[in-house]
């Protein structure tokens, strides 16, 4: 950079990326080129740079644009793999070898025609937001969250801003280091104290060091794919507050949840499940799957029966999210334990960890888990993740005594508010029916309750900043879209710096929602989350943020993830969780005419099939008609575009419409049409289950129309029902197993009865 300013007789107060602008137009870019190349090409490495470049790093990020840590460890015989992940080379990371990841390029192998593209100098942004869209920032992410030890050498507010990237994780302060001069400007040295230590030492002395440096093995207690389980350090009996932060955000405490099994004191349900779990796992390794929908209790049943577990003197093993050390870690797991058993949140975002934890692990048992509303879409691969042999567990229904045991916990606590004098019987009719026997619903009851009502109410009131709000509520659609964001997202959503504004996620309002967790924010509670949106944050503004967050994905360019987040949140399924049907009125309507502007929506046949399953869940049959055919027209303009999920509803809308509005005079023929569509897909997705759902229609249509069908008509649907039948016999074991299946089974069964 001093060389540019030398050149141009400019004095030195100028960034990087504009003094190499302003060098481009006054010489010109092939000569600035040029330039790079000539002087950032090593002549001589000293041994120091060899001692610290050769350590065996996990891996080394630059910002250097030269190839100097390359031919430093290649003199020590050291292979390393450079990356350029302004070029998107993600994938050419090789195995055992230390990855040297260049944030801004690497000139070496840069022909001139690329040198805009593939060396970051004069964007004014140079650095940090194309970093962010790259590949590359998720795994730096991932390595400073799993380092037990990070070290920055020589950093420069011209590089990187570290400020805003470390702040995401604060948890790393006690293991970062920063390698400076011995004469640092003391202003410099306070501000690198705030996010870890600095070691003004220099570059020679750190080299020392890591040549004296020794290679130790890892042991159980420096495990990072995975976290090991311990008893609480303590017990006590729990209280009424704890049991009340247990229904209300989620919140577990550990000696509390101990100190039940001694006191009998009760906090959290042992549901008949529980048992049966248990009894399994003690016949030997084994595979079990978990499955509920959000605030059934899944999450509060894997905490129960890890702490039984652990009693039993079982290892249990929580599955982190990374497997940069995966093999490693099982590894020493092998050497030190028997028959494991490992819990992990999601089964399908680690099914690759799954299998091999499986393969290298074979004694090892996994209890894995996932929402029900993912799993009827993915069940079919449950079989290829876990095998065969492994036992399904749907937890979202209540036993009758897992009912009288929550209405004891409710009870001896003063939560059921007005419902208080009413008899247990009652109190246990109200959760079997009133509640459906599920949890999710028991607890929106209890937060309708007025002191509890009250309580969540007066947190929303006290005038929480429309920015912590803000931060709030994104944080909520993330979880509800089901995706685990980390605090720099949020920021990016939400259009808020929260570097500057850090207090906004540490105040008492949002912690009573969120917590943060080495750079990500969670939900304490999903259930509670869905009950502020629905009940308590006033509803268009709640519509304004979802539209705005959708353009934000719009403008994040070809980013995999906002593009994966976009598709979410315009999912109908996603809309109306955010928002309770009774209180939705048209404004799923007005998100939907809203977003239709947009260019990414305009013209997407599965935007246009989302707006169509809107009207079609709304009875608006003549609506729901034309957004499906806009969504075909589109559809046929994209070529090879698989149309098989706007075939599926379509198919639905077919059969509804013609079931519940008797004015439609077409019914036999669009009967015929939608069985075309389904038995095409039972007969290329073999796999898949919701063409039977949708064929489970057959049987409330001909309740609806067959009175009026001739005997040919007749024969015609019975004929139709026997196929879907047969084909419902060839799919595979697992799917045949789904509810939807099966329930489309018996329907047709009931059908063809009736047709004699």
């Amino acid at each position: 950079m001093r060389l540019l300013h030398e050149r141009l007789k400019m004095p030195l107060k100028y960034e990087l990326d504009t003094i190499s602008r302003e060098y481009i137009h006054q010489i010109g870019e092939l000569d600035l080129f040029e330039l790079l190349k000539e002087k950032l090409t090593p002549d001589e490495i000293p041994p120091y740079i060899e001692d610290i470049t050769g350590f065996a790093w996990k891996r080394i990020y630059t910002t250097n644009y030269d190839n100097v840590i390359e031919i430093a460890r290649s003199k020590k015989k050291i292979n390393s793999t450079p990356i350029d992940c302004t070029a998107s080379q993600y994938f050419l990371e090789k195995n055992n070898t230390t990855s040297v990841v260049h944030i801004n390029g690497i000139l070496d192998g840069v022909a001139f025609p690329d040198f805009a593209t593939r060396i970051k100098l004069t964007k004014a942004s140079y650095l940090t937001n194309t970093f962010i869209e790259s590949p590359w920032y998720w795994k730096f992410k991932t390595d400073l969250s799993i380092a037990g030890c990070v070290v920055i050498i020589g950093y420069s507010v011209y590089d990187i801003d570290i400020a805003r990237i470390l702040y995401s994780d604060p948890v790393l302060k006690s293991r970062l280091f920063f390698i400076e001069v011995d004469d640092i400007d003391p202003v410099l040295k306070r501000e690198l104290e705030q996010y870890g230590t600095v070691l003004n030492i220099g570059v020679e002395q750190f080299a020392e060091i890591v040549r004296q440096a020794k290679h130790v093995d890892r042991t159980t207690k420096e495990l990072i794919s995975f976290r090991l389980e311990a008893m609480p350090t303590d017990s006590r009996r729990p209280t009424g507050d704890d049991v009340l932060k247990l229904l209300l955000y989620g919140s577990i405490e550990g000696a509390a949840l101990l100190g039940q099994g001694v006191q009998s004191t009760p906090y959290v349900v042992r549901r008949e499940v529980e048992e049966a779990i248990l009894d399994r796992l003690s016949e030997g390794p084994c595979r079990i799957l978990l499955h509920s929908d959000l605030g059934n209790g899944k999450s509060v049943l894997a905490e129960s029966l890890k702490m039984r577990l652990l009693q039993q003197g079982r290892t249990v093993l929580h599955v982190n999210a990374s497997d940069e050390t995966l093999g490693q870690d099982l590894s020493v797991v092998s050497r030190h334990f028997v028959e494991p058993i490992f819990f992990i949140d999601d089964v399908f975002r680690f099914s690759q960890t799954v299998k091999v934890i499986l393969s290298e692990v074979p004694r090892a048992s996994i209890v894995a888990m996932t929402r029900s509303s993912i799993y009827e879409l993915r069940s079919y691969r449950v079989a290829e993740i876990l095998g065969d042999g492994y036992t399904e567990y749907d937890v979202n229904k209540l036993t009758r005594n897992d009912i009288a045991a929550f209405v004891k916990v409710i009870d001896d606590n003063g939560l059921w508010a007005d419902f208080s004098n009413k008899s247990q019987s009652d109190e246990e009719y109200f959760v079997s029916k009133e509640c459906k026997g599920e949890a999710r619903n028991l607890l929106v009851s209890l937060f309708q309750s007025p002191s509890i009502r009250e309580k969540i109410i007066k947190a929303f009131n006290e005038n929480p900043s429309s920015e912590s709000l803000r931060i709030v509520c994104i944080t909520l659609f993330l979880d509800i879209a089901g995706f685990n964001p980390d605090i720099m997202l949020v920021g990016q959503l939400s259009d808020i710096d929260v570097f500057t504004k850090r207090e906004l996620i540490n105040n008492q309002f949002s912690m009573e929602l969120i917590e943060r967790r080495h750079g990500t924010i969670r939900l304490k509670s999903s259930i509670f989350g869905e009950y502020v949106l629905q009940h308590v944050v006033d509803v268009d503004y709640v519509v304004d943020l979802i539209v705005n967050v959708v353009k934000k994905c719009e403008n994040a360019g070809r980013n995999r993830l906002f593009f994966e987040l976009q598709k979410e949140l315009i999912r109908f399924s996603f809309i109306d969780r955010i928002f309770a049907r009774r209180k939705m009125g048209d404004k799923y309507k007005v998100i939907y005419d809203r977003l239709k502007e947009l260019p990414s929506m305009a013209r997407n046949p599965l935007f246009w099939l989302q707006f169509a399953i809107s009207r079609l869940e709304d009875g608006n049959y003549p609506a729901c008609e034309i957004h499906f055919r806009t969504a075909y027209s589109h559809a046929s303009r994209k070529g090879n575009f698989d149309t098989f999920q706007i075939d599926n509803h379509y198919a639905r809308f077919l059969l509804e419409s013609r079931t519940k509005d008797m004015s439609y005079r077409d019914d036999f023929k669009v009967f015929l049409e939608a069985h075309a569509l389904l038995i095409k897909q039972a007969v290329k997705e073999e796999d898949a289950y919701y063409p039977f759902r949708v064929a489970s229609g057959y049987l409330p249509f001909f309740i609806a129309r067959g009175s009026s069908y001739d005997e040919n008509q007749k024969n015609v649907i019975r004929k139709s029902a026997e196929e879907v039948i047969s084909r419902a016999k060839l799919i595979p074991r697992g799917t045949k197993k789904h509810h939807h299946v099966e329930q489309c089974v018996a329907n047709l069964g009931e059908l063809l009865a009736m047709l004699g």
